[in-house]
């Protein structure tokens, strides 16, 4: 059945607004999603505890990392075991204190502390 120029024309006008809708749609939907991604990003971990007094800042670590997002630094109380050779090394007890890493991902230097207050 053939249709008027007038029905053809008001139909292409409504699919056109259609058209518009789903992507303004998208847009948002993106727009929303890459908000809340960098939010995510932002906002600190649920599990880590941070506090503040005035000016000093209360952690149990601190780690920090190079533009490749490897570790290099560490400070914490209690330190994980060392890494020798890119693995990680059992300790003969708990330490407290400075990791710093070298390029091949292994103890460079560092200071730490066991619990006793003796040097490891």
């Amino acid at each position: 059945m053939p249709r008027s120029e007038a029905d053809l024309t008001a139909r292409i006008q409504m699919l056109e607004r259609c058209c518009t809708r789903l992507w303004a749609t998208l847009a948002l939907t993106l727009l929303v999603g890459l908000v809340s991604f960098g939010l995510s990003r932002t906002v600190p971990n649920a599990n880590a505890q941070v506090r503040t007094t005035g000016e000093i800042l209360t952690v149990r670590g601190l780690v920090v990392v190079d533009e490749s997002g490897i570790e290099r630094i560490r400070i914490g109380a209690p330190l994980p075991d060392p890494i020798v050779q890119g693995k990680r090394v059992p300790r003969q007890g708990q330490v407290s204190g400075i990791l710093i890493l070298d390029s091949d991902g292994t103890n460079g230097t560092g200071m730490s502390r066991t619990p006793e207050g003796t040097h490891s």
